[in-house]
């Protein structure tokens, strides 16, 4: 409910994401307390629930780091495709494997279910420090360049405000690290079911934290301040007739008003005479930004 009451249009990469991610966290959740409260639920249902939750949740998550960074920085279509990587071979891989060892203890094959295990065991802590490695790259790469552009723009205007947005950012970060990394732990420890319920409530509070810098997203670009990177060209593209209302961003929204001029900077200020200030703002919300035509 609070991802469709903070957008006003549901569309675009960063939206879906998220939903896929919350959706994918429900959907294991349903499987984890069928596997364990009602035990005449068929074993190939909770697998398959349990595992495309599982890579709903994985890989909804990556994406929406990926989408989050395309907000300030031009594309980087190599993120993606590792993306698409690991999702193709280790958590395909993984969801099958998984799998393939419920069938034999559902059959009680133990022998053949022991050599799986040899297989699974460390195929599953390979994927676990991938997973990890591609989201703290990810997110090291957005921070690295929201404190590059948030200097570049107004660092010596309003370096107490960018000190804190920054601080705010990189501890975020932080604190989904050592949940990243208290995971690993607990997976080498061999603590399997502490493991499933631990990696489920790790997720739901990282798309918890992921509010908070969207929140910074908006903060970048309120009123009286430049608009982030994306945000700032679809704005001057769609003052000069380039670009269409359907292709700003996802958090804009375009508000028809009479006689109520768009001020600009000025070509000494800006190269891109990008927008610094409006008139009048339509609403105040965590997930659009309104522009005054």
């Amino acid at each position: 409910m609070r991802l469709f009451v903070t957008f006003k249009r549901y569309r675009g990469l960063y939206f879906w994401a998220i939903l896929v991610t919350t959706w994918g966290l429900t959907i294991r959740a349903i499987a984890q307390m069928l596997h364990y409260l009602v035990s005449g639920t068929p074993w190939i249902v909770v697998q398959l629930m349990a595992q495309g939750g599982w890579m709903c949740m994985v890989t909804g998550f990556a994406l929406t780091l990926y989408s989050r960074l395309n907000l300030i920085l031009q594309t980087r279509r190599w993120i993606l495709w590792i993306i698409i990587f690991n999702t193709t071979f280790f958590e395909t891989f993984m969801a099958s494997l998984s799998i393939g060892m419920a069938a034999l203890s559902a059959k009680g094959d133990t022998v053949a279910k022991a050599k799986w295990n040899n297989v699974f065991k460390p195929m599953e802590r390979l994927t676990i420090m991938v997973i990890f490695t591609q989201e703290t790259m990810i997110s090291f790469i957005y921070i690295w360049s929201a404190y590059q552009y948030l200097k570049a723009r107004f660092g010596l205007e309003n370096p107490r405000a960018m000190t804190r947005t920054m601080v705010l950012l990189f501890c975020v970060q932080i604190v989904v690290l050592f949940l990243d990394i208290a995971i690993i732990v607990i997976d080498f420890l061999s603590y399997n079911t502490l493991k499933l319920f631990m990696n489920s409530w790790v997720y739901a509070f990282k798309l918890e934290l992921e509010f908070i810098v969207l929140n910074q997203l908006v903060d970048m670009s309120q009123l009286g301040m430049p608009g982030i990177l994306s945000a700032s060209k679809a704005i001057k593209g769609y003052q000069r007739g380039q670009v269409g209302e359907k292709e700003m961003p996802d958090f804009i929204t375009v508000v028809q008003l009479d006689d109520q001029p768009v001020q600009h900077r000025g070509k000494g200020d800006s190269e891109d005479g990008e927008i610094t200030s409006f008139p009048q703002r339509d609403h105040e919300d965590g997930g659009e930004i309104s522009i005054v035509r």
